[in-house]
């Protein structure tokens, strides 16, 4: 989100199974998720739609200026993976430099505590090749 409404303040950015359309993703992602997004926006998509639009990265994606990393899970039921394929989609239809990362067999990355670690440090080293550093 901050790449997308801040876009002259990041270089580069990693985005770890992001949300990226708060709408879709409410459809799409379990109950227990749906009740925390209802918490966090004061109510439902319906009742908030106009705040859900506007704090949805693929509202903005046009913005972007940095190359960004973005990594998921396929079987994640909290941030499920069609609405992040439609904003890579996007990228991809701009020409902005991007990686798109899935893991199969994954869920949510709050999942094992090895793929938190691999999402940790696929992070650390897309950063460092992005902005030029030496490992």
């Amino acid at each position: 989100m901050a790449l997308t409404k801040k876009p002259e303040v990041f270089v580069a950015g990693v985005a770890l199974v992001p949300i990226t359309d708060w709408l879709e993703t409410y459809e799409l992602e379990d109950a227990a998720y749906r009740k925390f997004d209802e918490e966090i926006f004061g109510g439902a998509p319906e009742e908030k739609r106009e705040l859900c639009v506007d704090r949805s990265p693929i509202s903005f994606v046009s913005q972007i200026r940095a190359p960004v990393l973005i990594s998921c899970g396929r079987n994640d039921s909290r941030c499920p993976i069609q609405p992040i394929e439609k904003f890579v989609k996007r990228l991809e239809e701009m020409k902005h430099p991007h990686e798109f990362k899935v893991t199969e067999n994954e869920g949510h990355v709050f999942g094992s505590t090895e793929f938190r670690k691999r999402e940790v440090t696929t992070g650390v080293d897309y950063l460092k090749k992005t902005l030029g550093m030496r490992s």
